[in-house]
């Protein structure tokens, strides 16, 4: 809940946690919401001798749970007062708090219902493969979020792009309702984060549910096994992204993907502070990595790589290069090259469908 209530909100009670008990079930329910980002979590209690629910200052109330050692804890409301009791196994903490009813309902989608289901693995690398390439300006609102595109044949793709870089992921779903055509939703970064923290390694199911319409899919809730996700999806029109990716292509580099990390990091520490370029000499047996920088120096390595195609001497944006292999899980990656100036993709040897593109920087010889 600390990370997704901002403080200082507009509306007081939005500072709060919203905390829930029933009686019977024992169970205990915490919500957080902000009016864009909501996140549910339910807990079993050891004991709810009178449930309830109210609303406490969620910056006060974890800054003490976080500094308690392992034990039992009591929370508890008198309603002749406007403040939760926390009793704790050597102290007792009166913290401010505002009647659940003032508190506002989640936008959970209800009207022309679509959902699907995926693993938490398919969840897992399609959002680690593809988060870090979209945008994160705000001008460009529908780019900073990733699009998802649910298929009647039980296929999705999940894509984020900054207008510089694209990331692309496809799977096969585990299930899905009636989906008659392609559907499209675009999911804010800052929401699949949250999505990510509580993906578990456990292999469970996710379940996402969104309205359907013709303007466009309005809320979107994600439901875990630890915690329930409920977001607003971006308005727009998602570039065309398909039409980026090169069908052929004259040049395919195959390299280990640590070593190059490596590699690329090192000599990166010599690039220029203004571009931030990497070289690359791609050779028969290797690709030569270089940097230089006029103040600082400049530097050169080599990483042993298998080339089909004729040699090439390309640049790339330092951050850009790294990212995209730093999302691609596998032990090997094949490098796709054209041209200088053409789009280049990066891809797993045998392992997810998984392509990241970048654009190289032209330069100068």
């Amino acid at each position: 809940m600390r990370r997704v209530i901002r403080q200082l909100s507009i509306h007081p009670i939005l500072n709060n946690v919203k905390i829930t008990a029933d009686a019977k079930t024992k169970r205990v329910e915490l919500v957080g919401f902000d009016l864009s980002l909501g996140v549910i979590v339910e807990f079993v209690a050891t004991e709810v001798p009178v449930g309830g629910s109210y609303t406490v200052t969620v910056a006060i109330l974890h800054d003490i749970l976080c500094q308690l050692p392992e034990g039992t804890i009591t929370l508890e409301r008198n309603e002749s007062s406007d403040k939760a009791k926390l009793t704790t196994a050597n102290g007792i903490f009166e913290i401010s708090g505002r009647d659940a009813y003032d508190y506002p309902e989640l936008p959970i989608p209800t009207s022309n219902l679509k959902k699907f289901k995926l693993s938490t693995k398919a969840m897992r690398v399609g959002l680690g493969s593809t988060l870090y390439a979209a945008s994160t300006d705000l001008t460009k609102l529908v780019l900073t979020g990733a699009h998802f595109v649910v298929t009647p044949d039980q296929k999705l793709e999940i894509a984020a792009t900054d207008g510089h870089r694209l990331a692309l992921y496809r799977c096969e779903l585990n299930f899905t309702s009636d989906i008659e055509s392609p559907q499209h939703l675009t999911i804010p970064v800052r929401t699949l984060r949250e999505v990510e923290r509580y993906l578990g390694k456990d292999e469970s199911m996710v379940e996402v549910s969104y309205e359907a319409s013709d303007s466009g899919s309005s809320i979107v809730q994600i439901r875990l096994e630890e915690a329930t996700i409920v977001g607003r999806v971006l308005e727009g029109d998602y570039p065309k992204y398909d039409s980026l990716i090169p069908k052929k292509f004259q040049r395919e580099l195959w390299v280990e993907r640590l070593p190059l990390i490596g590699s690329v990091s090192r000599v990166s520490v010599l690039s220029d502070y203004k571009n931030n370029l990497i070289k690359m000499s791609v050779e028969s047996k290797k690709v030569v990595l270089s940097s230089e920088n006029e103040e600082a120096g400049s530097g050169t390595e080599a990483v042993p790589a298998e080339l089909s195609g004729e040699d090439i001497k390309i640049a790339f944006n330092v951050k850009y290069i790294s990212e995209a292999l730093r999302s691609i899980g596998t032990q090997e990656v094949a490098i796709k090259i054209n041209q200088k100036a053409t789009p280049v993709i990066v891809v797993p040897l045998n392992g997810y469908d998984i392509v990241a593109l970048i654009m190289p920087v032209q330069i100068r010889e």
